[in-house]
């Protein structure tokens, strides 16, 4: 069996070794970010967007950032894919406040750990054949600043996974404060309401997603009339079509939800060749 890598601030460690105490402030107090991102044939997929997620969450968790940018951070988790021969596979970044004191903290430097996972195949996996989108609603989501950041504190998340486990949905609508569609349990939604294409606006709360992000940019590129909006629950109700975007999945057509039929994939197979397109193209 080959040993596998992990990083701990820029240390390859024996993956399994002791990385931690109790006085990590993520552990603690979820003081810190994460990025998941999908590697293809040992290439970082949609390496920019994840970058800038990054260093909006360095700038918004006001972490001191003078030796740490984007730049730096590829080059980090080059080195654990290179270590690892790591081809196609799930890379985590885990960045934190590495600093005394209580809620207050004493500092701001900020320590960070890198780890992946094998995966079977460089490309994203195909839509399945069903996908029912419920509504999650004992929970709310802030539409605030640290909202579009992917925080270690994702207690929303895990409670919405709860919900979704106990009442067999395949995925379920996370709500923002004012009750308006905001993401689901890990992706960005995007629907075709009255025939246009749209999704929750970044100040409706959901996380900056990464395809989101690609898909956003592509819509600009090429005309393709994209609306960032509020969107309420019986919009989407209502919509003509509906699919789910993420780093690792990358685009899901929701087959159902609430229990409704949706009558189209049209759009989402428009846009899952886009991706893959752009993935061919990456790897070539």
């Amino acid at each position: 069996m080959i040993n596998e890598f992990d990083s701990i601030n820029g240390f390859l460690v024996e993956k399994g070794d002791k990385i931690f105490t109790s006085a990590n402030r993520s552990f603690k107090y979820g003081d810190g970010i994460f990025e998941t991102i999908k590697l293809a044939k040992g290439k970082m997929l949609l390496e920019k967007y994840h970058l800038q997620r990054i260093e909006l969450g360095l700038k918004t968790l006001k972490f001191d950032t003078e030796k740490y940018d984007a730049e730096f951070f590829s080059k980090e988790l080059n080195k654990v894919i290179q270590k690892n021969y790591y081809q196609n596979a799930k890379i985590r970044l885990f960045i934190f406040r590495e600093s005394p004191g209580l809620y207050t903290p004493m500092g701001n430097r900020l320590g960070f750990f890198i780890e992946g996972v094998h995966l079977d195949s460089p490309y994203y996996p195909d839509s399945p054949e069903t996908l029912n989108l419920g509504i999650y609603s004992e929970a709310l989501k802030s539409a605030d600043g640290i909202a579009n950041c992917k925080t270690t504190s994702a207690l929303i998340y895990v409670l919405a996974g709860v919900y979704k486990k106990e009442n067999n949905w395949d995925d379920v609508v996370v709500l923002n404060h004012k009750q308006n569609v905001c993401e689901a349990v890990s992706s960005n939604i995007f629907a075709v309401i009255d025939g246009v294409l749209k999704t929750p606006a970044l100040t409706e709360g959901p996380i900056s997603g990464t395809v989101r992000n690609f898909i956003v940019d592509f819509c600009r590129i090429h005309n393709i009339k994209l609306e960032q909006c509020a969107v309420t629950l019986d919009e989407l109700k209502n919509a003509q079509e509906m699919f789910l975007t993420n780093a690792v999945s990358g685009i899901q057509s929701v087959t159902h939800f609430n229990h409704q039929t949706i009558p189209s994939t049209e759009m989402a197979k428009k846009f899952q060749t886009v991706l893959k397109n752009e993935v061919k193209q990456f790897l070539e």
